[in-house]
């Protein structure tokens, strides 16, 4: 049996979806919306997502009285037939099957249900716990502690309930079924001109930035582009942790990240009153200095702390978020503003993002027109061996053809130093890439973001460049210029 088969719903989750559909009916609506799914949820008045949602004080008529606030009673008349589930409550029942999966459930229940509902956040549901002073992050953090108060994320055994059983109609089974089916992916060929078009404008702008003939508007142009990159992209870390279920300082973090891409921009352009001179590890060293002061304060957050008793949880998550965002983003600035180059770091900032984006362009290139063999399909299906070997072969080729012609513009630079460099960049950029899989599959999403059609969020542009960033700096800082 597949296991987005609708049978796989536990009679519980089956009657409280039964239960909305009466909800729906009770408010004269023509269609089951992701408040009535709420609705029958508690109204079933057992399992976890009731236990949940009765611990924040919400109780049936109180709900109700809400729902008939934000979407009214309907007019005087009857549906024939099955009341239909809104697009929202499918994307709800989907999402609900996705947590199943994620938490290792062979199961669907009303938790994973209301996982799914919290998951969409953007239905009447959404807005009626908003309204009614329930955080959305709270009740999902509750429901994954009812679920296991240690690690959140025990194997349940199915409920003791005859799941061959069902509650509902055979021609409520099928609308079911139906809603669980997946929208069809686009084609290839539309994915690759999505992603080539939003490449094309995204480097075009950074491009400009970095060669503007203007120094002014070059520096001005270059902050506002890694301010953006680095508070995007810590705020879709932060999501995905927050949609794990774990607990984060979510503004303090952002907030310390911009601070670090602001303060070591400035110092390296020398506004700071210190001059960097030739040795580039005094940049270093003022970073260092700023990450200290983020600990502590992050250690004085949680001494403030009043609600949040996972104080470990919360400020290793939002350290990793600024090491693996800002921190790893910052070499940038350090090879765009190399001192022992002549001016000519914005060529290595060029070559380097040129040789990981091609490689990110030959590996999906060569996996989508032959690659049979995965690499590691529990975290990233898509990637397959041969994707790998072209990501090698055309990231390398780049490399090649870009020293050729960039020539005394890279300083340092040999055929022998561009081959060794096209390796180490291209098989950094899958590993980031990997990285980033990794974490969006623990937080049971396709995409950090929806930033750039075809690609994704922030993150999922950046993902291969993170790593790739100090690498580069650091075989220009102890290779080329040594």
């Amino acid at each position: 049996m597949s296991e987005e088969s609708p049978r796989n719903f536990t009679p519980r989750a089956q009657q409280a979806l039964g239960l909305a559909r009466g909800e729906a009916d009770r408010f004269r609506h023509n269609f089951v919306g992701t408040e009535h799914l709420l609705l029958g949820i508690i109204k079933l008045g057992q399992g976890v997502a009731v236990n949940v949602l009765q611990r924040m004080r919400l109780d049936l008529e109180t709900v109700r009285q809400e729902v008939e606030k934000q979407v009214g009673i309907g007019p005087e008349t009857k549906v024939i037939g099955n009341i239909p589930y809104t697009p929202r409550v499918k994307k709800v029942l989907s999402l609900a099957v996705k947590e199943a999966k994620n938490l290792n459930h062979k199961y669907v229940g009303t938790e994973h249900i209301l996982l799914g509902l919290l998951s969409e956040g953007e239905g009447v549901a959404a807005r009626v716990l908003l309204s009614l002073k329930v955080g959305i992050e709270e009740v999902r953090l509750e429901v994954l502690k009812e679920l296991d108060p240690e690690t959140f994320r025990i194997s349940l055994p199915p409920q003791s309930l005859p799941t061959a059983k069902t509650m509902l109609t055979p021609a409520e089974m099928g609308e079911l079924s139906q809603a669980l089916q997946p929208p069809p992916p686009p084609s290839k060929g539309k994915v690759f001109l999505r992603r080539l078009a939003s490449s094309i404008v995204l480097w075009t702008v950074v491009i400009s930035a970095l060669f503007s003939g203007n120094k002014l508007i070059s520096d001005g142009f270059f902050l506002v582009i890694m301010l953006v990159l680095a508070g995007t992209g810590l705020a879709e870390f932060y999501a995905m942790v927050e949609k794990r279920g774990y607990t984060c300082f979510k503004e303090w973090g952002i907030f310390s990240g911009l601070l670090l891409m602001a303060a070591t921009f400035f110092y390296l352009v020398g506004q700071l009153g210190v001059n960097v001179g030739a040795e580039p590890s005094k940049a270093g060293d003022f970073e260092t200095s700023i990450i200290v002061i983020f600990v502590l304060g992050l250690c004085l957050k949680q001494f403030v702390s009043k609600s949040n008793t996972a104080g470990i949880l919360a400020i290793s998550t939002t350290l990793f978020g600024l090491m693996y965002v800002p921190w790893l983003l910052n070499f940038i600035q350090k090879i765009n503003y190399f001192p022992r180059i002549d001016g000519n770091g914005r060529y290595y900032v060029l070559y380097f993002i040129l040789v990981t984006k091609f490689s990110d362009l030959g590996a999906y290139v060569t996996g989508s027109l032959i690659g049979k063999h995965k690499m590691i399909p529990r975290i990233s299906p898509g990637k397959t061996w041969e994707g790998f070997a072209g990501a090698v072969v055309i990231s390398t080729a780049a490399s090649v053809i870009f020293a050729h012609f960039a020539g005394d513009k890279l300083h340092g630079m040999t055929l022998m130093h561009a081959v060794i460099l096209g390796v180490i960049l291209s098989v950094s950029a899958v590993i980031g890439d990997l990285i980033e899989s990794l974490f969006k599959r623990e937080a049971g999403m396709k995409d950090s973001g929806s930033f750039f059609p075809g690609i994704g969020g922030i993150l999922d542009l950046l993902d291969s460049l993170l790593f790739n960033a100090p690498l580069m700096y650091l075989y220009l800082r102890h290779v080329l210029t040594h």
